[in-house]
């Protein structure tokens, strides 16, 4: 995955998602 001209990668792109989402769930919890 490319963004900006700065390569990421994917796999630390899947973490930043899982922990947006986690998240997300967690506030809902709340």
């Amino acid at each position: 995955y490319k963004g900006n001209g700065v390569a990421v990668p994917l796999e630390q792109v899947d973490k930043t998602i899982a922990a947006f989402g986690a998240g997300l769930i967690v506030s809902l919890l709340v």
